[in-house]
């Protein structure tokens, strides 16, 4: 599990698999601690929406329909949880860091 704290927010767990995924995303090295910058946060934000936005691609083409987001694509599988979902709190304790010019630190366990 990988902890992500900060001042402005309560802690926020994610699974290895998918906390690695965000780190990779924000260029940031897949150590056992460290710190997301306030002033990182917008650029961390862009990289996440671009993330989000090449998936949802990715599952419409898939389909080989244009569907106007990935919760639809995965409406019918049972137990899915997509990646929008996943990243939706991350996002908000971003965006409320950053309210509150607070820096965001993880831990992997």
């Amino acid at each position: 599990m990988i902890r992500f704290k900060s001042q402005a927010t309560a802690d926020l767990l994610m699974f290895n698999e998918h906390g690695i995924k965000v780190l990779e995303l924000w260029g940031k090295a897949v150590t056992p601690q460290g710190i997301l910058l306030r002033s990182d946060m917008p650029a961390a934000l862009t990289a996440i929406e671009a993330f989000l936005a090449q998936a949802s691609a990715s599952a419409n083409q898939a389909n080989g329909a244009p569907l106007a987001d990935d919760e639809a694509d995965e409406a019918g599988k049972a137990g899915h949880v997509t990646w929008r979902a996943r990243l939706a709190p991350l996002v908000k304790t971003l965006q409320q860091c950053m309210a509150e010019d607070a820096d965001l630190t993880w831990q992997i366990r």
